[in-house]
């Protein structure tokens, strides 16, 4: 247990648990908000920590966050709606080969040895894949279009405008506070009061 005295008015203590290198602080904003605390950066410098440990560190603070979609227990995807089922499965299969590849990366990317072996690993399954795949171009309009959803005319007529038979220069539209106000004017013909 670790009290910490920060200049405010509380004193915030920090439960430290060496076995699970956890520590819990008494303002719970890691708890709330999800922001690992000055408090408990304190309580793990004191314990000689060099990194911080992997508890504090949260899916939004990965490199490969956005990377992964999201799914419920079904497998349904609840990010986006999706077009077709294929879609789904497509998007699927393309999450898990990104986790594979960057996992393997940092694996290799202590040695050399190991770079060299994912280079020429990947250099093999592009050559695979070309046999595999039919090769067509697409062109930028066809991507385009893809992105787009329909196709791109390829003549655009425009109208020109109609001439307009206005005299005079144009004037800018008042506002409701320039607009002159109505007066009240006294009715003549009303009669004085008597006396």
């Amino acid at each position: 247990m670790v009290v910490i005295n920060d200049g405010s008015m509380k004193d915030r203590v920090v439960r430290w648990c060496t076995s699970d290198i956890f520590g819990c602080c008494s303002c719970m904003l890691f708890e709330t908000v999800g922001i690992p605390y000055r408090h408990i950066i304190l309580a793990a410098r004191g314990e000689k920590l060099e990194e911080l440990p992997l508890a504090y560190i949260l899916k939004r603070f990965e490199i490969r966050c956005k990377r992964e979609r999201v799914y419920d227990e079904e497998g349904n995807l609840l990010d986006e709606k999706p077009i077709d089922a294929n879609e789904v499965e497509s998007w699927k299969k393309i999450s898990t080969v990104r986790n594979k590849v960057e996992d393997l990366i940092q694996q290799a990317k202590g040695s050399k040895e190991g770079m060299d072996f994912l280079v020429s690993s990947v250099m093999n399954i592009e050559a695979s894949l070309a046999h595999i795949l039919p090769t067509t171009v697409q062109t930028r309009r066809d991507e385009y279009e893809g992105f787009i959803g329909c196709q791109i005319p390829d003549q655009i007529n425009i109208h020109p405008p109609t001439d307009v038979l206005s005299k005079g220069r144009s004037k800018r539209i008042k506002k409701s506070k320039e607009l002159p106000k109505s007066r009240k004017r006294k009715n003549a013909n009303q009669e004085a009061p008597s006396q």
